[in-house]
């Protein structure tokens, strides 16, 4: 049913939580180099696990645990490592870019497994492709993957400097500073609050499609793969707007209003055709959303403290999916489609919103 599989699901962002806050820690330990290829290794380890482990839920749990150890490393090196590269100012459009690593999972991911799994009547098949990609980008990153040579002053004036590993430009005591940081503090809150609402319709959109809509699997999935191109899209264009006009608070509240639209409606409707009104909306929420408050930090926080405002992000982020899968799925289990998506989505897109304006003054 719906609350056993969200749990399972759940598993990943647990482990995205509890990884979160070492992440930076390793970082520093180990330089940024050696924490993507340990994420990576976690991954490629997980994914062999998932495809051995039969019908073992066990050893399934235990496979999505390591894969989510992968993800909470991922989730916290990514904004660190790009953001070294632009001068504060300028990090809209490369936040943006970033943001978008989610939305093209979901577009890949609902269209070619499911089609997989039709033309296969088998789910291993699946891992199999996961795990080769993975080796794929493990080689891809040890190829490409360099640090940055350079840093940035108060006035984003370029100042080179030896290469070193990432870790060695942490300093000590930087999550006092991110802590103590409104950027981070508005950032963090207002992830938690957006990854809950986006997961608690995300997740099951296409199941209450395929359910109430009389159409096949493959159908269902589009409207979550089109959400997610459309997300693709507003986030660039939003990241590059942001750099432009300066207005990223701005942009944030604009996003989460389209998010409250198609929350309202997501669960409601058995039209098929209203659903492409639906997916421009998610593609501006979901899309625009995450890569304003991805911006928000990465302008705002204090550059030695960035990984661990970005630890403090990550860890916000997985228990916002975590806390909207698994409470959309029971909610949904006793109380319907609707009542889910109005009490859980609706209130916490809309508490987005209230953490923005109350921190208006003091976030960039």
């Amino acid at each position: 049913d719906e609350a056993s599989v969200s749990w399972v699901m759940s598993m990943f962002y647990i482990m995205g939580c509890v990884f979160a806050f070492p992440a930076a820690g390793i970082m520093k330990k180990l330089g940024m180099r050696k924490t993507v290829v340990i994420a990576l290794v976690f991954e490629i380890v997980g994914g062999l696990m998932g495809v051995f482990s039969g019908n073992s839920l066990p050893l399934f749990m235990v496979s999505r645990a390591l894969e989510g150890i992968s993800w909470g490393l991922l989730a916290v090196a990514g904004i660190p490592a790009i953001s070294a590269w632009f001068a504060p100012s300028k990090r809209g459009l490369p936040m943006g870019i970033w943001g978008i690593w989610v939305a093209v999972a979901f577009i890949l991911g609902p269209l070619l497994f499911a089609g997989m799994f039709d033309a296969l009547g088998s789910w291993q098949p699946v891992w199999w492709l996961n795990i080769v990609f993975d080796a794929v980008m493990l080689v891809v990153f040890l190829l490409l993957y360099r640090d940055a040579s350079f840093s940035f002053d108060e006035q984003e004036n370029r100042i080179e400097r030896a290469p070193q590993e990432f870790g060695e430009t942490v300093a000590k005591g930087t999550y006092k500073k991110a802590f103590l940081a409104p950027a981070v503090l508005c950032a963090a809150i207002a992830m938690l609050l957006m990854c809950g609402a986006q997961m608690a319709i995300e997740n099951f959109l296409p199941t209450y499609i395929f359910e109430n809509l009389d159409v096949s699997l493959t159908v269902a999935n589009l409207v979550s793969s089109g959400g997610a191109i459309a997300g693709v899209v507003f986030s660039i264009i939003l990241g590059k707007l942001s750099d432009v006009t300066g207005k990223t608070k701005l942009i944030l509240i604009v996003t989460v209003v389209f998010g409250l639209i198609y929350s309202w409606i997501a669960f409601e409707t058995t039209n098929l055709a209203v659903y492409a009104f639906i997916v421009v909306c998610i593609g501006i929420a979901e899309g625009g959303g995450p890569a304003m408050l991805f911006t928000i930090l990465a302008k705002g926080c204090p550059e030695e403290a960035l990984p661990a405002g970005s630890a403090i992000l990550a860890f916000m982020q997985n228990l916002g999916m975590l806390v909207g899968t698994t409470l959309i799925g029971t909610v949904v289990s006793n109380l319907g489609w609707a009542t889910g998506a109005h009490f859980i989505a609706v209130p916490l897109y809309a508490l987005v919103i209230v953490v923005t304006l109350v921190f208006w003054k003091k976030v960039k």
